[in-house]
């Protein structure tokens, strides 16, 4: 049976590039040969740096483009909030006009952004997003899932079936459609009472109350370890710093690596902080 929503295989998973691109570069290269496919867990514009120390946005653009073109082998990459501003203006930027003020603002987002990344990202391209995928069993998405997205009396596979038919409908009517996939909670500016998969906040919102185990990123770490675990899912956003490999049996490997002054990458030692 064809199953859209699911990987399989050696996965690496990471999230929250934030135009650091040579992060990416570095986790890509450390794991060259322990992966089948790359999972990227949304979020790779919008920084609070600025060139050199992060690459510019047309830059970022090109290398996940080339990343959603194979060039590191088979890749998925997912919606995060910080890219769904720059979706939602992309027909604004073809036309050269100025895109919408984006309906749920994210720090570090402008037009100029939006012009420059458009100018890389074709509306083809952004239709190959996708908002979450089942890898070797753990539910992966930018913010993760609550249980309002779910229907108990159903079994896994037909939840999955359901939501990956809705979060089509969503990436293709973003510009115009209110979906609760783009629902913003309180906590984080929005209207809504909770978040959603794009929004949902880890310290404050998520609960890890699907039957599935779930690994997402966009809360960063604030003190602690940046690899952050409620019941069975995980958080990975490191700011930079964390990933994941998902073995085909489903379990885990979080690692670590950092830029040192001389620029060599190491790796570090990751202890994952229970909550």
């Amino acid at each position: 049976m064809d199953r859209p929503w699911e990987i399989a295989g050696r996965v690496l998973a990471f999230s929250d590039v934030h135009q650091d691109i040579a992060w990416a570069q570095a986790i890509l290269e450390r794991e060259r040969g322990h992966y089948d496919h790359v999972v990227f867990m949304g979020d790779f514009i919008d920084s609070h740096y600025s060139p050199p120390r992060v690459a510019g946005a047309e830059a970022t653009a090109k290398f996940f483009k080339g990343l959603l073109d194979g060039s590191h082998g088979p890749a998925t990459l997912l919606v995060g909030n910080h890219d769904v501003p720059i979706i939602e203006g992309h027909r604004a930027c073809r036309a050269h006009k100025n895109p919408p003020t984006p309906r749920n603002y994210c720090s570090g987002y402008s037009s100029s952004t939006a012009k420059k990344v458009n100018k890389v990202l074709d509306w083809s391209d952004w239709q190959r997003f996708e908002l979450f995928k089942l890898v070797n069993g753990r539910l992966v998405s930018h913010a993760g899932f609550l249980g309002d997205f779910w229907a108990f009396d159903q079994t896994v596979e037909q939840n999955l079936a359901a939501l990956y038919k809705e979060s089509r409908h969503a990436i293709e009517t973003i510009a115009s459609g209110d979906s609760r996939f783009w629902r913003c909670g309180i906590i984080r500016g929005g209207t809504a009472y909770y978040g959603g998969p794009i929004w949902l906040d880890w310290d404050h919102e998520f609960m890890d109350d699907l039957p599935v185990p779930q690994v997402c990123g966009h809360t960063g770490p604030r003190g602690g370890s940046p690899v952050r675990q409620k019941g069975k899912s995980h958080c990975i956003d490191g700011s930079q710093t964390c990933y994941a490999l998902i073995q085909p049996d489903g379990t885990i490997q979080f690692k670590s690596i950092v830029q040192t002054p001389t620029k060599t990458w190491v790796e570090q030692p990751v202890e994952v902080q229970q909550l």
